[in-house]
């Protein structure tokens, strides 16, 4: 059982169902097993109302182990009598599918932390296979067409100056950023709000090789400038290398 499993590495299990009867039974079973449980009834079939529900309870009792719902699931099983292979089957499939899992957690959930919330989404949900590779190989397809028309055009073409403009690199990734959040986001149903989440997300991710990356090559240019780099390299001249 994938709550009894959890629940021994000492996870706290947040046991939720539509009705309080079944959420209480279930913890019951799992606290007769010395697991620490809590029943949190409220609607599994919404994802927005589990969202919700979540928060209040980390209000109360802090940050979530693990939450897991059977939503979408046809066969009603008491969750401590559900086999884990039989709910990871389910899960895949399920819509509303939620399960959070904290670091500690993460190997036994295939998670790789709390903040990494698993959302399964369903097939309308799921943007095209060629709109998902197309959107990552714009770059790739401008700044080649920008090396073709720089090989086979004039400098005074028109053509050529607009495929060098769009071409070149910082215009080319963004360029694919704009068109992969309307045709990865916004056109598969994603509100705004949504969407800028994940570009922030994103940036924050490489904050740290941005400044690092041009503060780098500013202090070079720097040391280029000023003569100081060239005064080092007189310095250095004729010492022995065993000294390095």
């Amino acid at each position: 059982m994938l709550a009894t499993g959890l629940g021994r590495y000492g996870a706290c299990i947040i046991v939720n169902d539509i009705t309080p009867e079944r959420a209480e039974t279930a913890v019951m079973k799992l606290q007769q097993e010395g697991i620490k449980a809590i029943a949190a009834p409220f609607n599994v079939t919404h994802k927005q109302d589990i969202e919700t529900a979540v928060e209040h309870i980390e209000k109360d009792i802090g940050a979530i182990d693990v939450l897991i719902n059977n939503a979408g699931i046809r066969r009603r099983h008491p969750f401590t009598e559900f086999p884990e292979q039989e709910w990871r089957r389910h899960r895949r499939k399920s819509n509303c599918g939620f399960s959070r899992l904290s670091s500690r957690h993460a190997p036994y959930g295939g998670a790789s932390g709390r903040k990494s919330n698993q959302h399964l989404f369903s097939e309308e949900e799921m943007p095209p296979f060629w709109n998902s590779i197309f959107a990552a190989v714009i770059p790739v397809i401008l700044m080649a067409i920008a090396a073709v028309c720089e090989i086979t055009l004039p400098k005074t073409n028109a053509i050529r100056v607009f495929f060098e403009f769009i071409g070149n690199p910082a215009v080319a990734l963004f360029i694919a950023i704009i068109i992969a959040i309307f045709t990865l986001g916004r056109r598969n149903g994603r509100t705004v709000e949504q969407v800028m989440d994940i570009v922030g997300e994103s940036i924050g991710a490489i904050a740290m090789i941005l400044f690092i990356i041009p503060g780098g090559g500013a202090f070079k240019q720097v040391l280029v400038d000023s003569g100081v780099g060239q005064y080092i390299s007189q310095l250095m001249t004729g010492t022995s290398h065993l000294l390095y």
